[in-house]
C-alpha cells in the first residue's frame, strides 16, 4: 500500500474526530490507521479497551457473567489507568478467548459508560503534535461520537471477513468462525448501543476493494467533510 502524505494544516475545528464502525474483519482498523497517518490524527481502536478489560477479568479470575458490585468498582478504576500508548502491548489481546470475554463485557452498560468516559478524556487531551483522533469500534458513530466530522461504516461479505481474521491469528479456523459469528451476533443484538449503521455514515464495502481503493475512498470523504 502506498504511504499516505501527512497533512500539516490544522483543521478549523479542534479536536477533530473521525468515527468508524463495522464488524470484525471488515478492514476498519486498516482504514483508521491510514486516515490517522494522512490527516495527522491519533488512532484509537476502542475494541482494544474492552479487550484490556477482558484480559483484566481473566487474569483476576473473575466471572464475566457474574460480576459483583465490588468487581464493578475495581474494573471501573482499572479502566481509568489504561494507557493509550500501550493499548496493544499484550499479544493476548488478539486471542479469540479475550475477544469473546470482551464482547460479553461490552454488553454491560456501566462498562460502556466507563470506556466512553475514557475516550472523552483522551479526545479532550490529544497528544502534542496531532490535531485530533480517528476512533474505530462498534458504536462510535452512533453513541460515542455522533457529532464526529466524518462517520464511516465499513463492511464486507462474511466469508471475506473470516478469511482476513484467520490471517491475523494462528488459532484453529473453526474456532475463529464460530467465535466471530457469535461476537457479531452479540454486538448487533445487544440492548445497549448495538452495532448499527448511522444514518449519516459513509458506507464502504471492502469485499471487492483493494486496501488502496478503500483507503482512498475514505480519505476523499474526510477531505470533503472535515477540511
Amino acid at each position: 500500500m502506498q504511504q499516505p502524505q501527512i497533512r500539516q494544516t490544522l483543521p478549523s475545528k479542534t479536536p477533530l474526530v473521525i468515527a468508524i464502525d463495522g464488524p470484525s474483519g471488515s478492514g476498519k482498523g486498516t482504514i483508521a490507521g491510514y486516515l490517522a497517518a494522512q490527516f495527522n490524527l491519533a488512532h484509537i481502536d476502542s475494541g482494544l479497551i474492552y479487550r484490556q478489560v477482558g484480559l483484566y477479568v481473566m487474569d483476576h479470575h473473575l466471572d464475566p457473567d457474574d460480576l459483583s458490585a465490588k468487581d464493578e468498582e475495581v474494573i471501573k478504576d482499572f479502566i481509568t489507568t489504561i494507557d493509550p500508548k500501550t493499548l496493544d502491548a499484550d499479544a493476548r489481546l488478539r486471542l479469540e478467548k479475550t475477544a469473546n470475554v470482551a464482547s460479553k463485557l461490552a454488553a454491560l452498560d456501566w462498562i460502556r459508560k466507563a470506556v466512553n468516559q475514557w475516550l472523552y478524556a483522551q479526545v479532550d487531551n490529544p497528544p502534542e503534535g496531532v490535531v485530533g483522533y480517528v476512533i474505530d469500534g462498534r458504536d462510535i458513530t452512533t453513541a460515542v461520537f455522533p457529532n464526529a466530522c466524518a462517520k464511516f461504516y465499513i463492511t464486507a461479505d462474511e466469508h471475506v471477513r473470516l478469511e482476513r481474521r484467520k490471517k491475523e491469528t494462528l488459532e484453529v479456523s473453526s474456532h475463529i468462525t464460530r467465535n466471530m459469528n457469535e461476537r457479531d451476533r452479540r454486538d448487533a443484538t445487544r440492548k445497549i448501543d448495538p452495532l448499527t449503521v448511522a444514518v449519516d455514515a459513509f458506507i464502504i464495502d471492502t469485499t471487492h476493494l483493494s486496501i488502496d481503493e478503500a483507503c482512498h475512498n475514505a480519505s476523499q470523504c474526510v477531505t470533503e467533510r472535515c477540511f
